[in-house]
């Protein structure tokens, strides 16, 4: 029998006919099965409804032939449920932490919109119309038959309940929105309407398909007015990226207005996370580091801001940089970057010693007590720049090579053995004959993108949103540049192109050694965060980049 706290476990239902094949059961039972060989995964239940009395039998006897199954099934964490009443199935769907539905074909997918509607998050192979249904900001797509793809997708939700709730609303939101019986009998009479034309340029057409958080609603659309004063401001959106972004227009004087929208941690659903971590990101975490930096030279001025439960800054407009050859841009964002690092250098104060004195001891003995103490030193020395929240802060490219190595090799990720042994003998290269550096951590942008590239008017280069920033040993800026223009989504990205941007950069040993970790750390965090939300490209970019990594790196004579 249950006991209480196995009632509170995390369940991943499955509804459908068992012995339709199509539906891919089988599927879900082997990436169970994988999922129970990983290292610090939450508890969790296995729920699958529908078929025959004759069915479920069936899949009764299945599970008692397979090992883990049948031991997943003693302890009470498989429950067959049989054929469910339709109207019985929105207690199962709101009791699920996310429904799957790894089907091998479906022509649109009712299952889907069901979960949705009850406020359950979808984990779908992407085929027919589930593509269509499940959007990444209220659950996951991954490709057909890809087993080691859906099992990553079920650890980020079981690791990152935080996740699972933001995605619960979204999911309940957009189901109403564009599944209810209301708007689907309003678009059934417009199909009979013989003057019916879809609109693709009215707001409300193109705006039900979008989350809720990147929309221009009344109550933001107020806020502004009453902020600028002026009720006759133009607001154009500008961004649909998780917080949502505005250009307006006051008369002749144009601003941009950025709302802090709720969001979870993309780190909490990779790495082992403290329970004194906040797991949120997002709302006054994000609006603090860029209220933090909003003397930064390097960042448009302020004209207003203000914290509540959506926190929102309005700063003056700035011109988006014109592209220009990615040598050129180098250059540019190196010095941008260097002059962001010499805004607000750390005081000697208590927070400073003590995140000396963890990574000390780390550098000595390297285990995960060690490792803890070092994080919980990091989390309170930026804590300085995200409203006193403590926040899991990856500060250290050598101390987040140990962590990915150990993490690989206790297996906490179901993924390719391939991708496991590239990163685990460039990881062991970097780290086999070189100390830990002990040194003060200095500011980043840790998020330089070439849209947030901008220029005022006398041609001087400015950056936008600070919302990841915080203090790092090393150039992380440059390589998170490095990664995002060169690596991370590029088919032909390679090692020695790498190398060469890397060298005409960065003249001194230290700081390009500092660098390829830091490189080599956002590669893996990046690929393994894309991996647990079902892409499987950039895993399969990152291992041809690793791939010849090291013999460039030592050709170049960066690393001895």
């Amino acid at each position: 029998m249950f006991s209480i706290r196995d009632l509170n476990q995390n369940v991943i239902l499955f509804v459908g006919r068992p012995s339709d094949l199509r539906k891919g059961l089988g599927l879900l039972f082997e990436a169970v099965e994988i999922l129970t060989t990983l290292a610090e995964l939450p508890r969790f239940a296995l729920w699958v409804a529908g078929g025959s009395p004759r069915e479920v039998n069936a899949v009764a006897q299945m599970i008692k032939r397979i090992r883990c199954l049948r031991t997943l099934h003693e302890e009470g964490r498989i429950l067959l449920w049989g054929r469910v009443e339709n109207l019985a199935l929105s207690e199962l769907y709101s009791r699920a932490s996310v429904t799957v539905i790894p089907s091998y074909r479906e022509e649109f997918g009712i299952v889907a919109v069901e979960a949705m509607m009850s406020g359950c998050p979808v984990i779908a192979a992407k085929t027919g119309g589930l593509q269509d249904i499940v959007r990444e900001e209220s659950g996951a797509l991954f490709e057909p038959d890809d087993v080691l793809g859906l099992a990553a997708t079920l650890c980020g939700y079981l690791r990152n309940p935080q996740q699972r709730n933001l995605h619960c609303e979204s999911a309940r939101r957009r189901a109403e929105t564009l599944f209810s019986s209301h708007v689907t009998l309003a678009q059934i009479t417009k199909v009979y309407e013989s003057s019916f034309l879809p609109d693709t340029n009215h707001v409300s057409w193109t705006q039900q398909s979008l989350p809720r958080a990147q929309l221009l609603t009344a109550d933001r659309l107020s806020r502004l007015k009453t902020v600028l004063k002026d009720e006759h401001i133009s607001v154009t959106p500008v961004s649909f990226g998780k917080h949502p972004v505005f250009e307006i227009a006051s008369g002749e004087t144009r601003f941009v207005a950025k709302f802090f929208t709720q969001r979870a941690s993309l780190q909490a659903s990779l790495l082992p996370h403290s329970p004194s971590f906040s797991m949120e990101r997002g709302c006054s975490i994000s609006y603090n580091r860029v209220l933090y930096n909003k003397d930064n030279p390097v960042t448009p001025a302020t004209c207003y801001f203000e914290e509540t439960a959506e926190p929102l800054i309005v700063s003056e407009w700035m011109q988006q940089l014109n592209t220009s050859p990615i040598e050129d841009l180098d250059s540019l964002i190196h010095l941008v970057i260097s002059r962001c690092q010499r805004h607000k250098i750390l005081p000697d104060c208590l927070e400073v010693d003590e995140y000396l004195s963890a990574l000390n001891s780390f550098a000595e003995t390297r285990d995960n007590l060690h490792l803890a103490s070092f994080d919980r030193a990091s989390a309170q020395l930026n804590a300085r720049m995200t409203g006193g929240r403590l926040v899991l802060c990856r500060t250290h490219p050598q101390v987040e090579l140990l962590r990915f190595r150990q993490l690989l090799n206790i297996r906490s990720w179901p993924i390719p053995e391939e991708f496991r042994v590239r990163s685990t003998q460039l990881i062991d290269l970097l780290l086999e004959t070189e100390d830990i550096i002990i040194e003060r951590p200095a500011l980043a942008h840790a998020d330089p993108k070439p849209e947030h590239l901008l220029t005022d008017a006398s041609g001087q280069i400015l950056l936008a949103d600070f919302e990841h920033s915080r203090y790092v040993v090393g150039p992380l800026d440059l390589s998170l540049w490095f990664v995002i223009t060169g690596i991370r989504g590029r088919i032909d990205s390679n090692a020695s192109d790498f190398c060469d941007r890397l060298c005409r950069l960065l003249s001194s040993r230290r700081e390009r050694y500092l660098c390829v970790c830091w490189v080599v750390a956002e590669v893996i965090f990046f690929t393994l965060q894309r991996f647990s939300v079902g892409d499987r490209e950039e895993m399969q970019v990152a291992q041809r980049f690793m791939r010849n990594m090291g013999l460039a790196l030592l050709n170049k004579e960066i690393i001895q």
